[in-house]
């Protein structure tokens, strides 16, 4: 069906079109805590010309309890005065729900405390004397927080019932008669929220919802649906008209004030996710997008698949909801092409079907989709499915950072623990590995010619290329160590291990010469020593039983490790005997040495390695 739009272009007569009522003057009402008698009088004069009225409190210690009390606008707070400390007012007054939205602003004869004044919790600063027209700005800047509601209804007393209900709260009251007043008052008044009976002459609160939320202008407007018809069909019928809320006649004040509150002045807006909902409706648009921003959340919206995509990729969105048949692009392809994008690697996506096949289902988990909701559905099944799957995703992420911290040996540690169970007992056994240190040589030189900034960059940058060609070896990175790099290569024979960690090493060395190379400045040139030795090592928990613990290698082959690093020549690698044994057909030596390593009461023989052999093909049979 079109939806006709304005109002007059429907078959209806033009009285039933009044003009736009014009927008009412809310009385206000300022409190003003002073010693100064001059300051008084001023702000008195200056609010009898804007006609509003005033109220002074004398005792500071009677402040909070006067704002209760009487419910002011405007707080208007001398600076400085003994006794009264605004921080906490501030916080008492924000607390409290009848008092929260009062606007507060201090007064002062000095202009360097404004900043103070805000920081204390103050929304308004304002210069004494003042200028004739800055009082009347001030109280300008104190209604934005206001929100305007329109009523349609065509009961009179409903009104002024729900005038009575909101005579305290931060609301501009309009009011209309028929649906037809209501849709020639909303591009005037332009309400924060629409309530509307169902009943009225000349246009019902269904046809009034539905045009509401199928105009490009109001369709982001929060409707409540109210009316004495309580039956679940005319419920679901409000919300198929595209209804936020549904209130049964006669109106609890309590209940109204908190669904205002929750929908108009949801204090976590702004703390809470960027969401994306790609739909052709704009009904779905509009019960999806305002279900989610009563949550908190920030919602963009998009009418086609490909407009969708390309809003995602501009604003990044923490989960995407979109619809499985759409005009161009539909939910599949949407979510395929989302996924192609490495940074939504575990961005949720949702989608929104009629169909309830298994078959067009797994299609859509191909495609990349994570749920699914099946139309027609209460908003309240999306903001559950949201909230799961967001902190789903979160934790995902979360996980994968961790990892970046950790070895691949004490991941899988903390995997195993948590699938089988913890008793505590720390793990402990031995086995056979090769382990690999590197080290770079005159870091301490280097460090005091470089701005911090850099000498990370740089160690980050050799970092890179040395894991890749550790991982692309089967090893495991242990830990780095300021500038040292500890590997361990294990779970396979013992030549395998060491060939591994050998090969690592020699390949580390021939890639430092090559990007040197590429560095014509020889200070920007960086040179390490690598040090491998073989042999049975312990495996296990090191670290605090009750907090933080560490999986990691220990004992004697791991502390000869690093001493033969330290007396590697400068882009050598310097292996054991013992590593040598096991591979001394795959690699060739420059020469022998027997050295006295630290800590060592007996003479080692070691090796400077020369060349790394290809590995023999293994035969088949």
């Amino acid at each position: 069906m079109d939806i006709l739009w304005p109002p007059h272009q429907c078959a209806l007569s033009e009285k039933l079109n009044p003009p736009a009522a014009p927008v009412p003057e809310v009385p206000l009402k300022v409190a003003l805590v002073a010693a100064s008698r001059l300051i008084k009088v001023c702000v008195a004069q200056a609010l009898e010309q804007l006609a509003i009225s005033m109220f002074t409190i004398d005792n500071t210690a009677d402040v909070y309890t006067r704002v209760r009390a009487e419910h002011p606008d405007v707080l208007l707070l001398q600076m400085d005065l003994p006794g009264l400390d605004i921080a906490q007012i501030s916080r008492l007054i924000k607390a409290t729900a009848e008092t929260r939205n009062t606007f507060i602003a201090v007064l002062s004869t000095t202009a360097e405390v404004e900043k103070e004044a805000l920081d204390a919790g103050a929304s308004g600063f304002i210069l004494f004397p003042f200028a004739e027209n800055a009082l009347a700005q001030l109280i300008a800047g104190s209604k934005v927080g206001r929100k305007k509601i329109l009523l349609a209804d065509d009961a009179k007393v409903i009104h002024e019932y729900i005038k009575i209900i909101l005579k305290d709260e931060p609301y501009d009251l309009f009011h209309a008669y028929n649906g037809v007043e209501a849709l020639a008052l909303l591009p005037s008044v332009k309400p924060d929220l629409l309530i509307t009976d169902l009943e009225m002459p000349e246009m019902g609160g269904y046809e009034l919802c539905s045009r509401t939320k199928n105009h490009p202008d109001f369709s982001r407007i929060p409707v409540i649906i109210s009316s004495t018809r309580g039956e679940g069909v005319e419920i679901d019928k409000g919300f198929d008209a595209g209804a936020d809320d549904y209130l049964v006649k006669p109106v609890d004040g309590d209940e109204l004030i908190n669904k205002l509150r929750a929908m108009l002045y949801s204090e976590i807006k702004k703390q809470r996710d960027h969401l994306l909902v790609i739909d052709d409706s704009k009904v779905i648009l509009s019960l999806v997008g305002n279900a989610l921003e009563l949550q908190g959340f920030r919602v963009t919206t998009a009418m086609r698949g490909d407009e969708g995509v390309r809003i995602a990729k501009s604003i990044k969105p923490a989960l995407v909801i979109t619809d499985c048949e759409m005009p161009g692009l539909n939910g599949r392809d949407v979510a395929r092409e989302l996924r192609a994008i490495p940074e939504f690697k575990y961005l949720p996506i949702i989608m929104l079907t009629a169909k309830e096949e298994q078959v067009e289902k797994a299609k859509a988990r191909r495609a990349g989709v994570s749920d699914f909701v099946s139309k027609p559905f209460p908003a309240e099944k999306i903001i559950v499915i949201v909230e799961r799957l967001i902190a789903e995703a979160k934790m995902l992420r979360e996980r994968d950072a961790m990892m970046s911290y950790m070895s691949d040996a004490a991941i899988k540690q903390a995997s195993d623990r948590a699938r089988q169970g913890s008793d505590g007992k720390m793990t402990a056994y031995r086995d056979h590995a090769a382990i690999l240190f590197s080290d770079v040589c005159g870091f301490t030189t280097m460090s005091e010619t470089r701005s911090p900034e850099a000498i990370i960059s740089l160690l980050n940058s050799y970092f890179d290329e040395m894991v890749q060609i550790i991982v692309q070896n089967k090893g495991t990175i242990d830990k780095f160590i300021g500038d040292a790099i500890m590997a361990i290569f294990y779970g396979k024979s013992a030549e395998e291990n060491a060939y591994l960690a050998v090969k690592s090493g020699y390949e580390m060395i021939l890639k430092l010469k090559e990007i040197n190379a590429k560095k014509a400045d020889d200070h920007e040139h960086v040179h390490i020593r690598i040090g491998i030795n073989s042999g049975d090592v312990i495996f296990g928990d090191l670290g605090s039983r009750i907090s933080r613990r560490d999986f990691t290698v220990i004992g004697d082959n791991v502390n000869t490790a690093q001493r033969l690093e330290s007396k590697a020549p400068k882009d050598h690698v310097l292996i054991s005997d013992s590593t040598y044994l096991l591979i001394k057909d795959q690699v060739e030596i420059e020469r022998s040495e027997n050295l006295n390593l630290k800590g060592k009461s007996n003479i080692l023989l070691c090796h400077v390695l020369s060349r790394v052999l290809p590995a023999p093909t293994k035969q088949t049979g």
